[in-house]
């Protein structure tokens, strides 16, 4: 975090609610040290691509931070436990992120009372969410981050009004771990740790995808067992995170989505997509990126079956930039386009509009042979778990197989190739 980023946040509204997770150290004395947040190199310790939100602030009569700029989530009060928060976080890639409460306005340590409070007033719900909304933006402008729920009754919420705009994870709360009975704060530290690892591992791999959707990303919530409609259309250039507690996908999930093919991150393995229960009806819109790096992409024909059936061009499967693009053969290395203008003696058509009056024009469709499979990068030699579109039952005047590849899997569904 730049020093002008930290200077905003602490002239901020906010500067009473939220803090960062960061302390002198994990002692009583530590804890409670605010003169950190004035030192001169405290900004570059700070970052705010993660935010810890708890449920709500609890009773702190008589603390000296009560009030204080920062002075939420270190308090010395050993009733507080924010000496676990700071022992769970320190000396880790997370000591450092920003941290806040939910519920601003209610200090009460007994979150069953916050819940009972909160039910019976969903405006306040709603204002406060917004207010979140609000705070987020302000320390973290550039993009959205991952919301890290300190306990289960923060992550309900969060999930339900925010689980379509945030990645949304948990971690244990540290009063649910007391001394003497079920857990030390190495125990605690040792919980977060495992919970903050599985985070890791989907992050990583969100970082090396997300620079292929400009549309940014709408997430299915964590524990989600199915995929449902959204109310938000889904932006041009964007993916949907789905998780791998996902089970099956409803028929109307991607109903009036108004660009396709729609793009998935799936969190699980390929055997675990497979065991989803996804209609046969959107299968083949669907091209699903899974964080271990490879893909299972749905093939679709370029045009409608009911249009002049002269010339069609088989492909193996969609490239990574084709995918990206919605149509074929868009990696500027490949000199489809160029081949099949010389072919017809006419101009280059770029763009895909005029590829599209191309083809048009000379009755040609272009379709895969493959309808799904897994692959890494765009290579046909990575091609595994293929599964063959129904190309047999095609009626073309002529039929065309681009590469050896694709005539290799189309051998035996037909002559003609």
């Amino acid at each position: 975090m730049t020093q002008q980023e930290f200077e905003i946040i602490k002239n901020s509204p906010y500067v009473h609610d939220g803090s960062f997770a960061i302390w002198r150290g994990c002692d009583r004395a530590g804890i409670c040290d605010l003169t950190l947040f004035n030192e001169s190199d405290t900004w570059d310790k700070l970052h705010s691509d993660v935010v810890f939100v708890a449920l709500n602030p609890a009773e702190r009569d008589g603390d000296p931070t009560v009030g204080q700029p920062f002075g939420n989530f270190h308090s010395a009060d050993s009733n507080q436990k924010d000496f676990k928060l700071c022992h769970a976080l320190k000396e880790t890639s997370y000591e450092g992120a920003y941290i806040t409460d939910l519920f601003k306005g209610l200090r009460e340590t007994d979150s069953s009372v916050v819940a009972r409070e909160y039910a019976k007033n969903s405006a306040n719900v709603e204002m406060d969410i917004q207010k979140l909304k609000d705070e987020l933006a302000q320390v973290s402008p550039s993009r959205k981050p991952v919301l890290i729920a300190v306990g289960g009754e923060a992550e309900k919420h969060l999930k339900k009004h925010l689980g379509e705009e945030y990645l949304v994870w948990k971690i244990t709360h540290y009063s649910d771990y007391k001394e003497g009975i079920s857990g030390l704060k190495e125990d605690y530290r040792k919980t977060v740790q495992a919970q903050l690892d599985e985070l890791d591992k989907i992050r990583k791999h969100l970082d090396g995808l997300i620079g292929s959707f400009p549309g940014g990303i709408r997430y299915v919530p964590f524990g989600r067992k199915q995929v449902r409609k959204s109310q938000n259309p889904l932006p041009d250039g964007a993916v949907i995170l789905i998780p791998d507690s996902v089970t099956s996908i409803t028929k109307n999930a991607f109903d009036g989505e108004p660009h396709h093919p729609i793009h998935i991150i799936y969190t699980g393995t390929a055997s675990q997509w497979n065991a989803v229960k996804v209609p046969d009806s959107i299968k083949t819109t669907l091209c699903v990126h899974r964080t271990d790096g490879t893909e299972h992409t749905g093939s679709k024909k370029a045009f409608d079956e009911s249009r002049e059936k002269k010339i069609l061009i088989l492909g193996t499967a969609p490239g990574v930039s084709s995918l990206n693009s919605s149509f074929y053969y868009q990696d500027p290395r490949n000199r489809f386009w160029d081949l099949l203008a010389k072919a017809f003696n006419e101009d280059v058509p770029v763009g895909i509009n005029k590829q599209k009056e191309f083809l048009i024009k000379h009755g040609i469709s272009l379709w895969d042979v493959i309808k799904e499979c897994d692959r890494d990068g765009s290579l046909d030699k990575d091609i595994k778990n293929a599964v063959p579109n129904e190309i047999g039952k095609l009626e073309f005047s002529k039929i065309f197989c681009n590469g050896q590849k694709g005539k290799g899997f189309a051998t035996g569904v037909f002559s003609g190739c």
